[in-house]
């Protein structure tokens, strides 16, 4: 009874720390520069706004700050289509509140998640010392399983409908219809297309998945004997 309640608590905490790793790799690629850089030359978001490149990725720049809280305005001018004005309109602002918001949530829910896993998966190995590993390592399969799970349903979801799966993940972010942007009107919908948010997605998916997989790999593998 004992070890089977280290396992399942294993497993759980496990999941957790997945969790944390799997919003840490959301942060990571959210904002990082080169694929921003990759996927505006790909999309030709340059020409689609009528900004110059160096514009736009400082723009980008500004947009990390505010989102990450270094920042506490997200008012910035440049020159668009040949006139200086403000990059982005009231909507977008009060979009981007929400935003910034939500990335505050989650980066707390990743720290909780993390603190709250390894104290859990600490507390189980703690228990049953004799058999840390193979704990340890039914823990990670069955947290594997469980995440793979959603993984695979959101990855369907994805492929199959990118635009329906895109509208109603804001619908369960948002508590608002601010994220409806006019493509005619708004520069940062143009910043990030579909295409853009579509490569993001798989991007992360595929980032996670090949970090667990190394995961599995190192907590699996024979351990040597000492010569």
């Amino acid at each position: 009874m004992k070890t089977r309640r280290c396992k399942y608590e294993c497993v759980l905490g496990t999941t957790l720390v997945l969790i944390a790793l799997f919003l840490c790799v959301v942060r990571v690629i959210s904002f990082s520069i080169p694929f921003y850089a990759y996927e505006y030359t790909k999309n030709h978001v340059s020409d689609v706004v009528c900004m110059s490149e160096e514009d736009l990725m400082d723009t980008t720049i500004v947009l990390f700050d505010y989102i990450q809280g270094n920042r506490d305005s997200l008012v910035i001018e440049k020159e668009i289509a040949g006139t200086t004005r403000e990059v982005f309109t009231g909507r977008e602002l009060l979009h981007m509140v929400d935003v910034r918001h939500l990335y505050a949530t989650s980066m707390r829910v990743m720290l909780w998640c993390f603190v709250g896993g390894c104290l859990l998966i600490g507390h189980s190995i703690a228990l049953q010392k004799h058999a840390r590993r193979s704990i340890m390592l039914f823990g990670y399969k069955y947290a594997l399983l469980i995440l793979s799970f959603f993984v695979v349903v959101l990855t369907t979801l994805a492929i199959a409908d990118f635009d329906a799966f895109w509208v109603n993940f804001h619908y369960l972010l948002f508590d608002n219809e601010l994220f409806f942007l006019d493509p005619n009107l708004s520069i940062l919908v143009n910043m990030v297309p579909d295409q853009f948010f579509f490569d993001l997605v798989m991007a992360i998916l595929v980032g996670f998945s090949c970090i667990v997989l190394l995961i599995g790999w190192l907590l699996d593998r024979p351990i040597r004997k000492r010569l």
